[in-house]
């Protein structure tokens, strides 16, 4: 299922009344912000001078700010685990998505804080999808190296969940071992499958959301729910998994022959012998494939001598390796993951 995890409201309007819980730190500041300058009013009319005021619960983080333009509020909160008040694991449907947004309506109005949600602008949207993939994650840590987004950075950020991100300041798509995450954060684990991978696609601008889906406000997103998933699909076929089996080949070849020209400039006519000690040939098969392999090898300007060579002597090492695990090569696990989280229903 492909659904919202992490949402971000702008609340059209909003009243504070004098029982709220709201905390404000006359400490946050704004460059070029005076002091005395009104922040909101409660619903009495008093003023309510401040940096910032929020209020953080278990189920959302709500904030006001003082923006260029004037005073903002926004609410923050993940959909799945206001639903499922355990972790944001398992996703939900439209009608229980909207039953959500109504449940925190309802707690903020019981601390204090008046609104309506559903006539606020979305301002972040996070789409999520949940896929078991063949292998553990880091089988295709290879694959998702390779892979690259225009106009955004690529980091690894696997310190404690293998994670592979791409981000730009309006949005980032993030592949993690879901399982290892929940795992460190101590979450119930029971029924989660340990080769779990979470994708997600993070709008995270009121401008990115209005550029993808020109939603008017959050009841309007509600409308129009079916086109979240035709969206999610699309942008990770467009960005990410963008190439087909062929392609992807030709893109490991090209950083393959980058690496033989390398060691060629190094170790002259011991390249390649050099290249295969340096990886080992059971690496090698397991990271680029054997047919990858001699497509560089020939496009760096081996002798076909020495391709025969390599295989001849090589391939029986591949085999006895295969005989103790999968000799799935990189381009069947691209193709895997492309079609998990792009095409699957």
């Amino acid at each position: 299922m492909i659904g919202i995890d992490t949402i971000r409201i702008k609340l059209d309007k909003f009243t504070v009344k004098r029982s709220s819980a709201l905390i404000m730190n006359s400490e946050y500041n704004l460059s070029g912000e005076d002091k005395t300058d009104t922040l909101f009013r409660l619903e009495d009319g008093e003023e309510i001078s401040a940096r910032k005021a929020f209020l953080n619960s278990p189920k959302y983080n709500f904030e006001i700010l003082k923006g260029i333009n004037g005073t903002n509020a926004f609410v923050h909160f993940s959909i799945p685990k206001v639903h499922n008040e355990k972790s944001n694991y398992e996703m939900i449907g439209k009608d229980d998505s909207y039953k959500v947004i109504s449940k925190i309506e309802s707690e903020l109005r019981s601390s204090g804080i008046i609104t309506d949600l559903y006539n606020g602008k979305v301002s972040r949207l996070d789409i999520c999808r949940n896929v078991i993939t063949d292998k553990k994650y880091n089988e295709y840590d290879n694959v998702l190296n390779n892979l690259q987004m225009k106009r955004a950075v690529k980091k690894d950020l696997g310190k404690n969940v293998d994670t592979h991100l791409w981000k730009n300041t309006l949005q980032e798509i993030c592949l993690y071992d879901k399982h290892k995450e929940m795992t460190f954060k101590k979450n119930d684990v029971s029924g989660v499958h340990e080769n779990t991978v979470r994708c997600e696609i993070r709008l995270m601008r009121t401008r990115k959301v209005n550029d993808e889906f020109q939603f008017d406000n959050v009841e309007s997103m509600f409308d129009r729910y079916n086109e979240l998933g035709t969206n999610y699909r699309k942008k990770l076929k467009t960005n990410i998994f963008k190439y087909d089996i062929s392609e992807f080949e030709v893109l490991l070849k090209n950083e393959v022959v980058s690496r033989l020209n390398y060691f060629r400039s190094h170790y002259k006519r011991n390249a390649v012998n050099e290249f295969i000690k340096s990886f080992g040939i059971v690496m090698i098969e397991r990271l680029i494939g054997m047919k990858v392999f001699e497509l560089a090898l020939k496009e760096s300007g081996c002798k076909r001598n020495t391709i025969h060579y390599v295989r001849k002597n090589y391939n029986k090492k591949i085999f006895e390796n295969s005989l103790f695990g999968s000799n799935n090569n990189p381009a069947e696990l691209y193709n895997e993951l492309k079609f998990k989280l792009c095409e699957a229903a």
